[in-house]
């Protein structure tokens, strides 16, 4: 389990990188939003070693557009059986 030690890193850094209102928005989400607060930003992302703008440079970025391109399965392409 993570503690809130944790949960306050990991809410600092996510509102340094993305803001207040992407901060809101994954706190919305109930336990998958304290799932990603505690994990990826306050485990993961808050780990040093790297600059903000090398993890930034280091990190994928996934736009709706590059995910369309990468995935060849049917269940992303539009049905063509009108």
């Amino acid at each position: 389990m993570v503690d809130e030690r944790s949960h306050e890193r990991g809410r600092d850094k996510l509102r340094e990188v993305h803001g207040e209102r992407a901060l809101a928005t994954v706190e919305s989400l109930g336990d998958l939003g304290r799932l990603i607060v505690d994990v990826a930003y306050g485990e993961v992302y808050s780990r040093p070693g790297l600059t903000l703008r090398e993890r930034q440079i280091a990190s994928p970025r996934w736009s709706p557009r590059a995910v369309r391109r990468s995935c060849r399965c049917t269940c992303a392409r539009p049905s063509r059986r009108g």
